[in-house]
């Protein structure tokens, strides 16, 4: 028996489908049958940007358990996933190698474990992550080919390279992979191409309909001045299953707290109240949204960002002159713009109270999407994008010296905004 199971990710790397396939040879497998066919999303590099994003999918005749809209991989790790969840990290250009290249890691987002067909012992075949079309060229000339393909199989069609994870171990229920770099050869003649992905793997039950459960937040993260709160929207996606789910906040520092509205949500969303402390020190904290259920843990990443000073409104075109007075302290501004307004940003030392003052700029959409940083070691920054929706920007300045990683310099700075 054979089954195409469709899957979309909203938010992290890629449009997926999850391919259960019930063969003698599951690491040789054999291509689906016409009965059961996908309906695919276009993924699409931007090289310039070092962006991946990815449009809507054309509806086929299909088995579908969800139907997501645009997507983008490369900014955000983590998002809304159904079955598995693929996040990518890193993505960069580098134009004299022609290598494109991101690392992407794979998460089991289903109550059962993977790569195994008994529960226990790992399936010959791994976790493959293949190309069913792809990679075309859609903007500038040239050819854009796979690099570092682990091999290549018979899955929608003939010779589709594939990307191997979790072979010799199983992936367990909410468990994630570890990263793969995956390299595309890229002329700097192309400025954008397009594939489109599926993953296959095996089930210890692949008959019964699947039960899953993601997690995903918006914004994905926070910049709080001490003493204050934030919110994020928690957003649960359910696959045949309606069981309520613990949520908690996970590698929060002393000072900093997480309230859930609902703490155990029966529905599809919760609010997060994010607590931080006055006493908390300023800089950049890894959390996590972590959620428990009977279909196993689940866990997705919240960056949160403590800041000592909100100092205002930027005003296009005008000049702002701000202060590093603690090491790792970090200034925020904020300013509004219009999708499709030209955003530059720039930065530069005044005064350098010690000398490893070279202050940074970061970039946050009103999303939540990190869309640029600065941090060059150098004492001075630009940052320069398109907006990409309309709403309020955080501007983050903070200083280290790049290279060498300091993070304690001291100093006075002047920010400028261009619109």
């Amino acid at each position: 028996m054979l089954r195409i199971i469709r899957l979309l990710d909203a938010a992290a790397l890629s449009a997926v489908a999850l391919w259960v396939a019930a063969c003698s040879d599951s690491a040789a497998p054999t291509a689906p049958t016409a009965q059961f066919q996908t309906e695919l999303v276009t993924c699409e590099a931007s090289v310039p940007a070092g962006t991946l994003t990815c449009a809507s999918a054309q509806p086929q005749t299909s088995r579908q358990l969800l139907a997501a809209p645009g997507m983008s991989f490369d900014l955000i790790l983590g998002g809304q996933g159904a079955l598995v969840r693929l996040a990518s990290s890193g993505t960069a250009y580098n134009a004299g190698t022609q290598a494109f290249t991101s690392n992407v890691t794979v998460e089991n987002l289903i109550a059962q474990p993977m790569n195994t067909t008994n529960g226990t012992t790992p399936d010959a075949g791994g976790i493959k992550v293949f190309l069913h079309s792809g990679p075309a060229v859609t903007g500038g000339t040239g050819t854009v080919t796979i690099a570092n393909a682990d091999g290549t199989g018979t899955f929608t069609g003939a010779s589709q390279p594939y990307f191997l994870y979790s072979s010799g171990a199983v992936l367990a229920s909410g468990a994630t992979t570890s990263a793969k770099t995956w390299q595309f050869t890229v002329p700097t003649t192309v400025t954008t191409f397009a594939f489109q992905v599926f993953v296959t793997t095996r089930l210890p039950d692949e008959t019964s309909a699947l039960v899953a459960l993601g997690l995903s937040r918006s914004p994905s993260a926070l910049t709080i001045v001490q003493g204050l709160t934030g919110n994020t929207t928690v957003t649960l996606t359910r696959t045949n299953f309606t069981g309520a789910v613990t949520l908690s906040l996970g590698s929060a520092p002393a000072g900093v707290t997480g309230s859930f509205s609902p703490a155990a949500p029966t529905g599809t969303s919760s609010t997060l109240t994010v607590s931080v402390g006055a006493a908390v020190a300023p800089g950049v904290y890894n959390l996590t949204v972590d959620g428990s259920a009977t279909v196993g843990p689940r866990s997705t990443p919240l960056t949160l960002t403590v800041s000592a000073n909100a100092l205002g409104s930027l005003i296009n075109g005008q000049t702002y002159s701000g202060t590093i007075s603690v090491p790792g302290e970090l200034d925020t501004w904020t300013f509004t713009a219009t999708q499709g307004d030209y955003i530059a940003l720039s930065v530069g030392t005044v005064t350098q109270t010690t000398a490893h003052f070279a202050p940074w700029i970061r970039l946050v959409s009103p999303t939540g999407v990190l869309l640029g940083n600065s941090a060059t070691g150098q004492g001075a920054g630009n940052v320069a994008v398109n907006a990409p929706t309309s709403g309020t920007y955080t501007v983050i300045v903070g200083s280290n010296s790049g290279a060498t990683g300091f993070f304690d310099g001291t100093g006075s700075y002047l920010l400028t905004l261009t619109r």
